[in-house]
């Protein structure tokens, strides 16, 4: 149920169903060089969910291992791949 809720609001977001809903964000994101390690910023603009996976299958969901030990709550139970309405 969770694959295929994050696969309408995939195509949902790919037709721009959202685009009246999300409002576009200018922030600061700390940025680390792989290099040195070095710590910086730069500025971003978020305008979409960034939490939508299109290629999310029920495959990849079912590799999830548990958040702990033994079982328990599941990574695949977390907002981004957790069941919501979304017009297809």
């Amino acid at each position: 149920m969770a694959c295929a809720a994050n696969c309408a609001r995939a195509a949902a977001q790919a037709l721009g169903k959202f685009k009246d809903e999300i409002v576009p964000m200018t922030t600061v994101m700390g940025v680390a060089d792989k290099a040195t390690g070095a710590i910086g910023t730069r500025e971003v603009t978020i305008a979409a969910d960034e939490g939508i996976r299109p290629d999310t299958t029920l495959e990849a969901v079912a590799q999830i291992r548990p958040a702990i030990p033994g079982g328990g709550r599941h990574g695949r139970q977390c907002q981004p791949v957790f069941p919501t309405a979304a017009a297809p």
